[in-house]
């Protein structure tokens, strides 16, 4: 079972999956090899025959990772304003961690790819994990 987070509508488990509650083993990975910190925006100008360059960037995320850029030419249409709520919406995007919690959980019927499960895992590498996760992938239930 793998488990995404995600806001959606759809159909909730009644059951909690965790630690001391139906899973039995579970892998928890932090990557951040698709995440910016910086974004660079380029509009061309033909008035100077150059690009005028919108930067948005996270210093925090910047110190702790150095400096990831995210290069992008954008529409010579766009003006200041459009450009700069790009950027921003770019890194609020981009500039995160992506965590991918594998499970191995005791069969429950109800539980199936699509649903929401409350997942509680209080030590889960470098967060706490409280929360209602969608199933993203689950093996078919076979009753033993």
């Amino acid at each position: 079972m793998k488990g995404i987070m995600c806001g959606c509508f759809v159909m909730k488990s009644r059951y909690v999956i965790g630690n001391g509650s139906l899973a039995t083993d579970y892998t928890y990975e932090t990557s951040i090899s698709d995440s910016y910190n910086y974004i660079k925006l380029v509009r061309p100008n033909r008035a100077t025959n150059q690009g005028d360059v919108i930067v948005a960037y996270d210093p925090e995320a910047e110190k702790a990772w150095g400096r990831i850029q995210y290069y992008a030419k954008v529409d010579e249409a766009l003006n200041d304003a459009q450009i700069k709520e790009q950027a921003k919406q770019l890194l609020n995007y981009y500039c995160q961690r992506k965590r991918t919690l594998k499970v191995k959980a005791l069969g429950v019927p109800d539980i199936q790819a699509g649903a929401m499960v409350m997942m509680d895992i209080p030590d889960l590498g470098d967060i706490r994990l409280t929360k209602m996760l969608l199933i993203d992938k689950c093996p078919p239930y076979q009753q033993q």
